[in-house]
């Protein structure tokens, strides 16, 4: 929880932030996914065709490039991250359209609360941007 009190303007200020750094979160980590199924694809079918024509150079390359690609998507997820982004998204979006019902209070509480496991990303970014205003 904060201990300090925001009045209402740093709240929603706070929410329109995390609804577009998710949104762009959510674009960033689609395309970087719809990337990486497409090398995937192409180093499949380069692989296989490379094999049956009997070019060891270009199939061990383009094994490479399948390699490479499989292991990057395993491990970074980039379709769960841009889902995840999704979700978080439609939650800052919720409790901006309940923010006229809410005292300043119980909207800095449910914002807390809809922060998650992304508060980090969004508070070390809006740090950043209360430096760059403050100067």
């Amino acid at each position: 929880m904060s201990t300090n009190v925001r009045d209402r303007d740093q709240i929603e200020f706070e929410i329109r932030y995390s609804i577009r750094l998710m949104t762009r979160q959510s674009r960033f980590y689609a395309r970087i996914d719809a990337l990486l199924v497409f090398l995937t694809l192409l180093g499949s079918s380069s692989a296989v065709g490379a094999f049956f024509t009997n070019m060891p150079s270009l199939a061990g390359f383009a094994g490479f490039v399948l390699i490479a690609t499989t292991i990057t998507q395993f491990v970074v997820k980039p379709a769960e991250k841009s889902i995840y982004s999704k979700e978080a998204k439609k939650r800052y979006a919720n409790l901006l359209s309940q923010s006229q019902s809410l005292d300043d209070p119980k909207l800095d509480s449910l914002l807390w609360q809809a922060h998650g496991k992304d508060i980090d990303d969004i508070k070390s970014l809006n740090f950043e941007n209360e430096v760059k205003v403050k100067q």
